[in-house]
Parts: structure tokens; sequence; C-alpha cells
């Protein structure tokens, strides 16, 4: 990735001309007029269910042309004539790389989610980081590949196991193994989703140089804040081209924008969403660890934690990418076969002292970044949102009546009865994210872990699913939230634990 061996500037524009797209015998986008000029890079910016994600599939050829023009040309040489290339050559030319990726990873339908700190079966061959990026280095030389394994801070990763990456060091992996494959136009669904904020700036500057060098980038995005080098942004909401901007246009108008209002007022209250009752018994210690420590081979992931959540208390956890804070979660919701080597209090009670993992699953609402990818049966949003009740994966069994009307009014809170029936491998990132919100609360768990609970949401979603959570906070419930941005941790969560390099670098218990 130097400078000086800067690639060919421009090499690739793209036309789309009355082009309407299609998904599994849907129209997606009708009668669509965009042009991507050589050397520009485009951001595709709107809210949750826009059709960010879809667009750029059907950019990358992945989505049937219905109709109108859709040309993708390309040329050898700064100041050579571009020639149009055919369709089935366009995945050679462009890489995209969505937060949907990570089930090309590994077969996430045949294992359960606590699986990834377990050994598992011999079929279920788990790849590492290594094995990942030399298949996809088919085209490059051992030095191009070394380079960019640093440029992405891999290098300590590549003996992991895929399945046991933290959601940003994922993100990291997806984005090197898209570079290997040396795309004229690089496509990115998101990408700053799940960094810490010196990562984030660290994948500004990446891609920015790799814009220098001459590869051409478009990036979909929900939030304003963009690399420098991105020089035009296209306006989606619901499925349709809402504006094209220059870079400076783009923040003029966001700059007069009004603030953002709240999606809807709502009626509802604590008594109209919880009406299932707490599914343990009566505790003082959700959880307590005690000079806990987990190492794999030689590498120490979590050294001399000790650490007390008591009942009703909110915590947020916090700490840069790859501080400990995926495998700390691991001990108290997962089936991590090193918590049983710690001393780790759950419910009152030792981990390990009798009770199933089902026992402690019952007692606590759960959600994480890679949640979603565990979910690949052809399922709803009303089916996904019920497996909380069980804590399953499969679609559920008969609802009660309570059941059923509690789930539609969580989904009523955020104004979006249209997810119910929708499938949920169909919805944008954003929208399954809100269903797995649900997901996590519907039982009226004793704890709620949140794990990056905002991902792929706009800030108004943000906002709606932060006013849901102080409800169920009201209650009594017990918080772990986790995030990277200081103001998605709401005011009524006074305690912070702070992870770095997997020791406790700071604690307020207030």
């Amino acid at each position: 990735m130097n400078s000086s061996d800067k690639n060919l500037a421009g090499s690739l524009q793209l036309f789309l001309e009355h082009a309407s797209f299609i998904r599994q015998n849907q129209i997606v986008f009708s009668d669509i007029n965009w042009h991507l000029q050589p050397d520009e890079q485009w951001a595709i910016y709107g809210p949750v269910g826009a059709g960010k994600t879809t667009f750029l599939s059907a950019l990358a050829g992945q989505l049937p042309l219905r109709s109108g023009k859709f040309e993708l040309q390309v040329r050898s040489a700064e100041n050579a004539s571009f020639q149009v290339i055919d369709r089935s050559a366009y995945r050679s030319q462009t890489a995209l790389v969505t937060f949907q990726q990570q089930n090309s990873f590994f077969n996430y339908s045949r294992a359960f989610y606590q699986q990834r700190y377990q050994s598992l079966e011999s079929e279920l061959a788990i790849p590492t980081v290594n094995d990942l990026l030399t298949a996809a280095a088919s085209h490059c030389s051992p030095a191009e590949l070394e380079q960019i394994t640093d440029l992405l801070q891999l290098k300590d990763l590549l003996p992991f196991e895929l399945i046991k990456l933290s959601n940003g060091q994922t993100r990291k992996l997806q984005i090197a193994r898209a570079l290997l494959q040396k795309p004229k136009l690089l496509i990115l669904d998101n990408p700053f989703t799940g960094l810490d904020v010196e990562s984030r700036q660290h994948l500004k500057e990446i891609i920015n140089e790799l814009i220098q060098q001459g590869t051409q980038v478009l990036l979909a995005s929900n939030q304003p804040d963009l690399p420098e080098k991105i020089s035009r942004v296209l306006w989606l909401e619901d499925f349709k081209m809402k504006s094209q901007y220059s870079r400076a246009e783009f923040y003029e108008v966001l700059r007069k924008k009004e603030p953002a209002q709240p999606l809807k007022e709502t009626s509802l209250d604590s008594g109209d969403l919880i009406k299932m009752p707490k599914p343990g018994k009566d505790f003082q210690i959700a959880v307590q660890m005690n000079k806990v420590r987990v190492q794999y081979q030689q590498n120490v992931i979590l050294d001399n934690i000790t650490w007390t959540v008591r009942k009703g208390e909110k915590w947020a956890l916090v700490g840069p990418n790859g501080s400990g804070k995926t495998t700390l979660l691991s001990l108290i919701y997962a089936d991590n076969p090193q918590a049983f080597a710690n001393k780790i209090v759950l419910f009152d009670h030792r981990k390990g002292s009798g009770e199933s993992i089902w026992d402690i699953k019952k007692r606590i609402g759960f959600v994480s970044p890679e949640l979603h990818l565990y979910f690949r049966q052809p399922l709803t949003g009303n089916e996904v949102a019920a497996t909380g009740f069980t804590d399953t994966l499969t679609r559920p069994r008969q609802l009660t009546d309570v059941q059923s009307q509690l789930i539609q009014e969580h989904f009523s809170f955020f104004n979006r009865l249209d997810l119910l029936n929708k499938p949920f491998l169909q919805l944008s990132a954003g929208e399954q994210r809100l269903v797995l919100l649900i997901r996590s609360l519907v039982k009226n768990p004793d704890l709620i872990i949140w794990d990056e609970p905002f991902q792929g949401l706009s800030p108004e979603y943000t906002e709606m699913a932060t006013d849901l959570l102080s409800i169920y906070c009201d209650n009594g419930t017990t918080l772990i939230l986790v995030s990277h941005y200081d103001h998605e941790i709401p005011d009524f969560v006074p305690n912070y634990l702070y992870l770095e390099q997997g020791r406790i670098k700071r604690m307020i218990n207030s």
C-alpha cells in the first residue's frame, strides 16, 4: 500500500439508466438514473431501511436487472479508452464488504451462539485468520499480503479462529480480504460499524490512502461522518433516490436541517410492555468475578478481572477493539468453558454448581453485533422476536395470546408493525437490529446484556431504543451495556468498567 506504487487513477465508471432491479421476484429499485464517473468517490446515505445495502448489492452485480441499462466500463491505463465489460465479470472488478458477509466465514446455521467458545465437533472445521487471508491472496505476492495485514493491524490475530474474533476485528478482516482481490471499485457497507474511535479514524485514513492510490470507493452509511476524500453523496429514502450532492452541499444540507424529531410519540408505558414475570428466583448478585483469567495458548485475553454487578445496577462496559469485552461477556452469557476454571458467580450461584446453560440464558436478555448471523432459517420478524421467550434460534412453539400481544406492542413502540411479517433475512441490518433488541426484552429478563446494540441504527431509532431500555431499567432490571460511543451510553447508566489489553484500566461504581 505504498503511495509510490500508485494504481491507475479513475479506471472504472458505471452507468444506470432507467434501471430496475429485482430481488426474489420483487422490484426493489425502479427507474434509477445514476452515473459513477472516474475519480469520483461516493457515499450512499439514508435512514434505516432506505435501501442502502440493497443498492450496493445491485451495483456489485448481485441482483438481477429487470429493465433499463446497467453498464460497467473499465480501462487499462489512465489515457486509454473505456471498454464495456460483460456483467458476468462485474465481480472481478468490484469487491463488496457487507455487514452480513460474516456468514460466509463460518456456517453459523450449524452452530449455536455459545459454540464460538467451545471445541466444536470435528466436522465444524473453523478456519483461522491466516487461513482466510492466504486463500484470498491468490493474486497477491507474500509481500503484498504482509503489507495489507500490517495496514489492517491483523498480524497478531493470524492464528485466531474466525469465530473467536471481536466484531471490530472481524470488520478489519473483511476489508483486508476485499483488498486482496485488488478491486477497481471497493464497495463498503457501513464500514465503521463495530470500530472504536481510534480504529474508526485509522480506517478513514486507510480509505483515504486507497483513494489516493487510485482505488475508487463507494460506501454506505447512516452517519454523516465520512472520510475526507469522499467527494459525492447519494441520499436514499424508501428505496428511492432523494438527492445527489457534492460533499460541501451535503454538509450544508445537514447544517440547515432541523434537529431530528422522535419517529413517533408513544403512549405505551411499562404496564403495556412489561407483562411477563421475572424468569428466575430473587437474587442479590447478578455477576461476580474474582481474579478471572482467560488465556488461549500463549495469548492472555483477560487478566485479574475482579468485578461485581449487583441486582438493579446499570453498567457500561467500554474499551477499544480487542480489549477483552466480548470474551468477558462470554463468561456470563455463553458457555465459555474457561468460565468453569474461574471464580464466577451468576445470580447468587457459583457458575458450574449444577445449573445448565439454559437455566442461565432464560434470565438474560442478550443482543450482540453478530447475533443476526445465527438466524439462517426462513423466519419472519415476529418469529425471530418470539425466540426471545425460548432462547432458541428456530421457529418457536405456539405463543400465548399475551406473548403475541406483547411482541406486537414492542414493534408498535418503534412504529414498525410492518416488520412483523417480513422475512428476517430480507430486512436491512438496522431493521434486523430492531427485531433483535425486541427479542432481548420480551421475556422481561433479570439481566439485560446489550453488546453494541445500536449498530446500524439511525439517531432517531437509537433514541427510541434507549427510551425502551429505560422502561425496563426503571423496573429494577440489571443492565450491562457495551458501546464505543460515549453519546450512546444513557444518563441512567452511572457505573463504568474500562478494559484495556485484557485488564481493568479503571472502574467507576457510584
